[in-house]
């Protein structure tokens, strides 16, 4: 069963910190998990969390208890207010399309372009981001995510293609845009191969690469042996204006 769920999270105030709302998308997928729920889609704004799910109605539930607990628990104290309660509706299935539009578009309330914000799955659901937290693979499989994206704009859907890379691009844009197309924060482990082959291709050479990323200078030399494998994605958030807007 599919659901379209909102949940309070702060009780009002909004959620500032990317360390914590990255923690927030992380524990998104540990609950999901854990009450074998389906997150297909999700919009993080303004302390509320809007989802899609696909599960029973007692799972749902479940995982939404566990979402908004487990939030609650990790905010400073001073940003534990009581909060609204979480709800549920039923959403059909031909009406999926317009359920993730409606979970993408709770950023919008912060930002005039869904696209401009990483905390919902719309960069996700177009191919722009590759995180931990979310399946995009599986809500592709339902949804034409061209048809999702007419519902919260009247622009068409960027596309997946190569970008020419940028000699411009500052070392330090280049770690941020590495880190948002795979969903941590600058810096991380998991996005310095990424951010290596954006500097190399930039044309950077590795001392400068080994500075930026915190590494020696032969590490460097091994990351750019190995594939480049989500550089295209990188290219292509810096070639569109929306999508360099990241953490």
């Amino acid at each position: 069963m599919l659901h379209r769920v909102q949940v309070d999270l702060t009780g009002g105030p909004a959620i500032r910190s990317t360390v914590l709302r990255y923690d927030i998308l992380a524990r998104l997928r540990r609950c999901a998990r854990r009450s074998r729920v389906d997150v297909l889609a999700f919009g993080l704004a303004a302390g509320r969390a809007r989802l899609v799910t696909r599960g029973t109605h007692c799972r749902v539930r479940s995982f939404a208890h566990a979402v908004k607990t487990g939030t609650r628990r990790a905010l400073p104290p001073g940003q534990r207010r009581p909060t609204a309660h979480t709800s549920f509706h039923p959403l059909p299935g031909g009406d999926l399309p317009g359920g993730i539009a409606w979970a993408h578009a709770a950023v919008l309330c912060e930002v005039p372009s869904v696209l401009r914000s990483p905390w919902s799955s719309h960069r996700d659901l177009l191919g722009f981001r590759r995180a931990h937290f979310y399946d995009a693979k599986r809500t592709r499989r339902l949804v034409d995510p061209a048809q999702v994206h007419r519902h919260v704009s009247a622009q068409a859907a960027p596309v997946l293609e190569p970008a020419e890379p940028d000699p411009g691009l500052h070392p330090d844009e280049a770690l941020h845009i590495s880190a948002a197309v795979h969903g941590v924060l600058p810096g991380h482990w998991s996005s310095r191969r990424t951010a290596a082959h954006m500097l190399w291709q930039a044309g950077y050479g590795t001392a400068i690469i080994s500075d930026w990323l915190g590494i020696s200078r032969r590490r460097s030399q091994q990351l750019l042996q190995l594939p480049a494998a989500d550089v295209q994605r990188a290219w292509a958030s810096v070639a569109h204006p929306d999508l360099r807007h990241v953490p």
